[in-house]
């Protein structure tokens, strides 16, 4: 008899946990989440007041699109961005290397620029734009044709080919 009241008292407990512990696994992630969203938003409006840049030296910088085309073409694997407005309005990707980057926006629109110690520049459909990056945020005046804009990016890293053993039939 009492082995017929363990058997529903075990399952009930073990489908409770099993709720508890998914419940909790999500709540932190969610925090964590907007509190890293915070923390790094805070982290660029630092980084902006700490890299005063000067427009107009940056934009001397910016070389000719013919010369970012080289650059670019010269590294074997170029790495791949993708970059957003935090509305998802604007939408960017292309390739990056050795202190430049080329791309595309969802627009048809083409840019290319230079980009190094948490600043980038260039010029988007001819325009010049400037900006700050870190940990996957972004903050920008003149991209994407708007005064200013934010948004998240990402990085893809190098796909180098590795070389496998043939093995001989026999």
């Amino acid at each position: 008899m009492k082995i017929k009241h363990l058997i529903p008292v075990l399952i009930t407990l073990l489908v409770l946990g099993t709720v508890g512990v998914t419940s909790l696994q999500a709540s932190p992630g969610i925090r964590r989440t907007k509190v890293a969203s915070i923390v790094n938003e805070r982290v660029l409006a630092v980084n902006e007041k700490l890299l005063k840049v000067d427009p107009e030296r940056l934009k001397e910088m910016v070389p000719e699109q013919s010369v970012v085309e080289k650059e670019l073409e010269a590294i074997p694997i170029p790495r791949r961005f993708l970059l957003w407005t935090h509305n998802g309005k604007n939408i960017m990707w292309g390739t990056y290397g050795n202190g430049y980057f080329r791309g595309q926006d969802n627009h048809g629109e083409y840019v290319w620029g230079i980009y190094g110690r948490g600043v980038f520049a260039g010029f988007y459909d001819g325009e010049f734009f400037f900006g700050y990056y870190r940990r996957g945020f972004w903050k920008a005046t003149g991209l994407f044709g708007l005064e200013t804009a934010h948004g998240r990016y990402v990085t893809f890293p190098s796909v180098y080919p590795v070389p496998m053993a043939i093995e001989e039939a026999g």
